[in-house]
């Protein structure tokens, strides 16, 4: 695919820009990347332990409406002693994944959004 070898190619942009401001990182960006793309594939969440030197854990899920051109994201997050990977990857994880395929269910039946033209007011 690029030469983030199947990374999408918005993953594989950021991944590069991010290599040119801090080339000794890039590695771990990468492996970082490569971890959450495989637990999505396998759990349909990603999370996140104590990340950027912080006491925080957190649990996501995207939601990518192609056909609005759109992409959203889910998550909770939390202090690590309060929220723990097991409740992350047991209960949260499960439970927001489920809750994000409803709203993509709901927003797919949903009307498209319209655009209206603009209106000059003229008080």
């Amino acid at each position: 695919n690029d030469a983030f070898g199947g990374i999408p190619g918005d993953w594989a942009q950021v991944l590069a820009a991010l290599a040119t401001r801090d080339p000794a990182a890039a590695p771990s960006w990468r492996e970082a990347v490569d971890r959450a793309a495989a637990d999505l594939a396998r759990q349909g969440f990603v999370t996140t332990q104590r990340s950027w030197g912080r006491e925080v854990n957190g649990v996501g899920v995207p939601l990518l409406l192609g056909e609005r051109r759109a992409l959203y994201a889910f998550h909770c997050a939390g202090p690590s002693a309060q929220m723990p990977v097991t409740l992350m990857r047991r209960e949260l994880g499960p439970r927001l994944a489920a809750m994000v395929v409803e709203v993509g269910q709901a927003l797919r039946r949903a009307a498209p959004p319209r655009v209206l033209p603009p209106e000059r007011h003229e008080p």
